[in-house]
């Protein structure tokens, strides 16, 4: 896949069109596409995910496609938001943004 921006993000494993009922059958390797578009976006999540503690942010930011580092980003943000709300350390978790 190919964003707007240039930022390519590879198949997990290849969608040949002309294999067996996909030849001829749009309606059938689209859909086939989708869930491999949906899969491999969904692991690229999961690795970002994982390795977001353990790489600077500076690098980490740069590894994954926009998208992924928009959302990982937001799941971090919000859920250290919470914790600092219910210790009661939320002035000092706006220092640290």
């Amino acid at each position: 896949m190919i964003s707007a921006e240039k930022e390519e993000v590879n198949f997990l494993k290849p969608i040949d069109v002309n294999e067996g009922e996909r030849k001829g059958n749009v309606e059938i390797w689209m859909l086939d596409i989708e869930k491999e578009m949906i899969a491999c976006l969904k692991k690229l999540a999961k690795d970002s995910l994982g390795t977001y503690k353990n790489m600077p942010r500076t690098e980490w930011c740069k590894f994954y496609p926009g998208q992924i580092v928009l959302a990982i980003s937001q799941i971090y943000w919000t859920t250290e938001v919470e914790n600092a709300i219910k210790d009661g350390e939320l002035k000092d978790y706006i220092k640290v943004q």
